[in-house]
């Protein structure tokens, strides 16, 4: 068999042969490279989708924390009234042991005076009781 010389159109009818041939092949590994890429993006996306989710709730628990938070002026309008409140009580009870100190003096006055009154009725009691056994024996 004798070889045949190629012409410059059929080497290039070859040449374009290969180079679809070739052209499909990368294609498809493009399609095939861009199927793979989408669904690792599609899987981070869902992950993201979740790890978002979890933020969320951080973020709703933060907001609840605060909201029940007490701040340092929240504090120190605490303390303020605190202070008045406990500054009015003191001068309560002041007021109170001031009254009680006035009722009981008025009471030991009272008590002395009634003091005096029991002791003049038990003198005259005795003498009552001296004029009764006088009595007696007189009859």
């Amino acid at each position: 068999m004798a070889k045949k010389e190629m012409t410059i159109s059929e080497l290039a009818a070859i040449m374009r042969g290969q180079f679809d041939r070739q052209e499909k092949r990368t294609d498809k590994k493009i399609e095939d490279l861009a199927i793979m890429i989408q669904r690792q993006f599609s899987h981070h996306e869902k992950r993201f989708d979740g790890i978002d989710q979890r933020f969320d709730g951080i973020d709703q628990r933060f907001e609840k924390v605060e909201k029940n938070m007490i701040t340092k002026m929240d504090l120190l309008s605490l303390r303020s009234e605190m202070n008045f409140r406990f500054d009015k009580l003191e001068n309560e009870i002041a007021d109170i042991k001031t009254r009680l100190d006035r009722l009981e003096k008025n009471l030991n006055e009272e008590f002395m005076a009634f003091e005096d009154d029991i002791i003049d009725l038990r003198k005259r009691v005795a003498v009552l009781e001296k004029q009764i056994k006088v009595l007696k024996l007189a009859k």
